[in-house]
């Protein structure tokens, strides 16, 4: 795989979850709405100043704060995912050499934390460099923004193939690094 299309495969997965985010936070401050509007029926009194929903979502700066691009909530939870469930591909490579460092080594040392940090620091490397490094992201996200609702159907099932192919390879490590262990 060259420089160029893991950079996009990563923004576009990065992309993905940024929209996911959005849509979550969207569909949070419809159920907060509804909670509020409903104990504001209930008793008038206490809650008279509670805004209706359309008062919360007419808001700009609201929105800025919540969902933009730059620096908002939910671009900072869709950097945690997306960093997240990367780092759980060489996860399984960590828990391979910590697992053969505690045997060989007899218990839990420094080799083996260091065996077990070092993929994954290795590797995010790579992946800062080709999302978050000057803000690489924003540009892509702006191409994303013209694609067609074909292309983002298709990179929406990729990322969700990515999500759990990340949890299967937790897992697998898991239970590789017991086997390592046992063996």
């Amino acid at each position: 795989m060259t420089w160029k299309k893991f950079a996009y495969f990563c923004n576009a997965v990065h992309y993905c979850m940024w929209l996911r985010e959005k849509r979550f936070g969207h569909l949070m401050e419809k159920v907060l709405c509804n909670v509020l509007l409903g104990l504001k029926k209930i008793s008038i009194k206490c809650f008279k100043k509670i805004n209706t929903e359309s008062q919360l979502t007419s808001r700009p700066e609201m929105n800025k704060i919540l969902y933009s691009n730059k620096k908002s909530f939910s671009i900072f939870w869709s950097n945690h995912w997306f960093v997240f469930f990367y780092c759980c591909y060489p996860g399984v490579v960590s828990f391979l050499l910590a697992a053969s460092a505690i045997k060989l080594y007899d218990g839990l040392n420094l080799i083996a934390i260091l065996l077990f940090i070092a993929p994954v620091e290795i590797t995010f490397l790579f992946v800062n460099r080709a999302v978050f490094k000057n803000d690489i992201y924003l540009k892509f996200f702006k191409e994303f923004e013209k694609e067609d609702d074909s292309w983002h159907k298709k990179w929406s099932r990729i990322t969700t193939a990515f999500c759990l192919g990340a949890v299967v390879m937790t897992v697998a490590g898991i239970a590789a690094m017991w086997a390592v262990w046992l063996w």
